[in-house]
């Protein structure tokens, strides 16, 4: 990719080149570094990101909304006819995107689990169907995703 006065002139493969007066940078968890190669210094930084799965008693909870908010984790909805998909978003790593254990914790499981049942009381008697750690984004100081507008770098 080049770039001229905060423009995207072109980018190029090893065999052919295009013009492009907008580039996106699709890079995800390794956004910051591709960014910095290219002389911009964004303070973007990957975190690890716990999501579960909870095979709810359908006897006792068969359906139930989804909700959640960034200062009460955790974040919830019904998947499919029986689980529950619930994400953690509280004291997440800040992990290398080449390396990071895409398991969850069992400490943090715990603690999401019995957050979750504070919300939705017969939740705590259902059963760990899987969990799994994925890559996600810090947000900026004011819980915003960073985004360019125009075309420049910013």
């Amino acid at each position: 990719m080049e770039i001229d006065n905060s423009r995207v002139v072109d980018e190029r493969t090893a065999t052919e080149r295009y013009e492009a007066s907008i580039a996106e940078i699709a890079t995800g968890p390794w956004s910051g570094r591709f960014m910095t190669r290219l002389g911009y210094g964004l303070q973007l930084e990957a975190t690890r990101h716990e999501m579960l799965l909870i095979r709810r008693l359908e006897d006792r909870l068969l359906f139930h909304p989804g909700g959640g908010n960034m200062a009460n984790p955790p974040h919830f909805r019904p998947e499919g006819s029986d689980l529950t998909l619930v994400g953690n978003c509280k004291g997440e790593d800040v992990p290398d995107p080449d390396n990071y254990s895409p398991t969850i914790h069992a400490d943090r499981l715990e603690d999401v689990w019995w957050r979750l049942a504070r919300r939705i009381p017969d939740i705590a008697d259902g059963e760990l169907f899987t969990g799994y750690a994925g890559l996600s984004f810090k947000l900026t100081p004011a819980d915003r995703y960073l985004r360019s507008a125009g075309d420049t770098v910013r």
